[in-house]
């Protein structure tokens, strides 16, 4: 996947007003602007939003019952981006099924 590395959007919202629509990038996001942490997240996207992705499971191959605040796996596959990322984020995400 390739890094979409410019100015780092709040979230693939953000990412999406800017004019982005490439599901197959990664994207730099930093949800906290009065923090200095900045995540390497998937961005979807439709014809009217965009969406971060916060968990991507697929053939079972990551163990998911362990730990997971920092975060599990590989973003290239199946991961799930950890609890620093949702509470960073705020208010700013639901869940989708």
């Amino acid at each position: 996947m390739i890094l979409y590395n410019e100015c780092p959007a709040s979230d693939c919202q953000e990412a999406y007003e800017q004019g982005e629509r490439d599901d197959t990038k990664l994207y730099n996001i930093k949800p906290n602007q009065q923090n200095t942490a900045i995540y390497k997240v998937k961005c979807l996207f439709d014809s009217n939003s965009g969406w971060t992705v916060m968990m991507d499971r697929g053939n079972g191959s990551v163990d998911f019952s362990r730990s997971i605040d920092g975060g599990l796996g590989h973003i290239d596959g199946e991961f799930w981006a950890g609890m620093n990322v949702m509470l960073d984020t705020g208010d700013k995400y639901r869940i989708i099924a």
